[in-house]
């Protein structure tokens, strides 16, 4: 069924997920804009490559956490950041899109971090002119949509997700071969290229190239790319005046 409930003020907490509140509120006249956000893939890793990259000769010792890492790269030649983001050692890669006909990836690790692999987002943020229209505050929601749609297909349409070996995604090769991966149902050989802005496979290659110096070894044959990492942050904001009240 449904009920009204009539109150006098009223919190709105909703996540960046919420499309079809976001479309409520704008219908209802809800002053909202477009912000800047991120969009990429998950890369993964053998935890153990991690722990040897990070602790060297002390990989295997007992004391050792799960290594993790964190890092940045600044592509100047095109105007952007490229970083991880959400480092999950000894996690999964995870499915969470909130619609259907969406494939949406994150990660999460369980308590002990004691799984094979470590994951981490690697992602190139994305401007306002990037996909704005004129007169159309919802319009990141649009854009990140058609990337989420485009990872769907590629994925075969069974919430598979498409996925790439890193170093033939940063090569520009496709051998249409991947290894193992933690994601479930599982993953379907692609051309990661194809489910990203060309700004942002761009922009990827060019940071992970840096991450590969910075860090030896990041750039693997056991490593893979899982796509699409879409929802680090909302692409709509709702706009509130010098009261703290939405206008």
């Amino acid at each position: 069924g449904r009920e009204e409930i009539s109150a006098k003020q009223v919190i709105l907490a909703i996540g960046q997920s919420a499309d079809d509140t976001y479309g409520i509120l704008n219908q209802r006249g809800v002053k909202m804009a477009p912000k800047p956000f991120a969009i990429g893939l998950r890369v993964e890793h053998p935890q153990s490559l991690i722990n040897t990259i990070q602790y060297g000769q002390w990989s295997k010792h007992p004391k050792l956490p799960p290594a993790e890492y964190f890092i940045t790269a600044a592509v100047r030649e095109k105007n952007r950041s490229v970083y991880t983001f959400c480092m999950c050692p000894g996690g999964q890669v995870i499915g969470c899109s909130a619609f259907p006909g969406l494939v949406v990836t994150n990660g999460m690790s369980h308590h002990k971090r004691s799984g094979e692999f470590a994951n981490s987002a690697v992602v190139a943020n994305v401007r306002v002119d990037d996909f704005a229209i004129a007169g159309e505050p919802l319009c990141g929601l649009a854009f990140r949509r058609e990337w989420e749609e485009k990872a769907f297909e590629a994925g075969g349409g069974n919430y598979s997700a498409p996925a790439q070996k890193l170093s033939e995604f940063v090569s520009q090769k496709f051998s249409g071969v991947v290894g193992r991966t933690s994601f479930l149902p599982g993953v379907k050989p692609a051309r990661l290229s194809e489910v990203l802005p060309d700004f942002t496979a761009d922009a990827l290659r060019e940071g992970i190239l840096q991450f590969g110096r910075n860090m030896p070894g990041f750039i693997s044959q056991e490593a893979h790319l899982i796509g699409v990492e879409t929802r680090t942050s909302s692409p709509v904001r709702i706009c509130r005046g010098s009261d703290g009240q939405s206008e």
